[in-house]
């Protein structure tokens, strides 16, 4: 088992140092039981100061 996870954290590195950086990071945040209560929808008695961060510096739909 050590062997095994020793070998793992020496390979998986080497994948992303050949990763291509045109790519844009795509972050996905699902949750079950809240609706669209954010700030940044117009959201008026709730803050939610760091979604609101990541939605001004990206893309929200």
């Amino acid at each position: 088992m050590n062997r095994f996870l020793l070998l793992l954290l020496t390979i998986l590195p080497i994948g992303a140092v050949g990763a291509d950086q045109s790519r844009p990071n795509i972050l996905w945040i699902l949750v079950d039981d809240m609706s669209a209560n954010f700030s940044c929808y117009g959201e008026k008695t709730i803050t939610t100061p760091h979604v609101d961060k990541l939605a001004g510096e990206g893309l929200k739909f």
